[in-house]
């Protein structure tokens, strides 16, 4: 009785985490981020559909020219290493980037961001390291809540029925 439970419990929770997406098969030398901005394409914005928009290998685009080290045989400085999502706020008007990230941030794959400029500038952005992760309306361990609900209904449905 004891194995049956433990065989549902994990069965259906890594069911749950596939349904929700999570990425099994991170490859961490390939990179592929959304890139969009919705002031352009307005499938961009939230609610995000991810089947319409372009993917870009973060590790095939070109590094943005500030982090290039002309001084010392033209170089990158930095790598790409996370997929973003900027939700900006200037004088009112909304508009949601999701690109390939440079800089890590001790926040990345935890926790969004909200930084403030001026009174009529906002940005609220978040970082994630895995593949297609900048999806989300808000990131983070999504897949924890899932995996949690997933083997706790798990556990009452065989508690119930076995």
């Amino acid at each position: 009785m004891c194995i049956r439970k433990g065989f549902f419990l994990v069965v259906f929770s890594v069911s749950i985490m596939a349904c929700r997406g999570y990425n099994f098969h991170s490859n961490p030398s390939l990179l592929q981020c959304y890139d969009c901005n919705s002031e352009y394409d307005p499938r961009c914005g939230d609610p995000f559909n991810p089947y319409s928009i372009g993917v870009v290998n973060c590790t095939e685009q070109k590094i943005p020219e500030h982090l290039i080290d002309h001084e010392n045989a033209n170089k990158t400085i930095v790598k790409p290493t996370v997929c973003r999502k900027l939700v900006q706020k200037v004088e009112g008007r909304k508009r949601v980037v999701r690109e390939c990230g440079y800089l890590p941030d001790k926040y990345d794959d935890k926790f969004c961001v909200r930084r403030t400029g001026t009174a009529h500038v906002e940005v609220y952005y978040c970082a994630c390291t895995t593949s297609l992760c900048n999806k989300a309306s808000s990131l983070g361990h999504s897949w924890v809540f899932w995996f949690v609900f997933g083997s706790s209904a798990t556990i009452f449905f065989v508690d119930r029925h076995l």
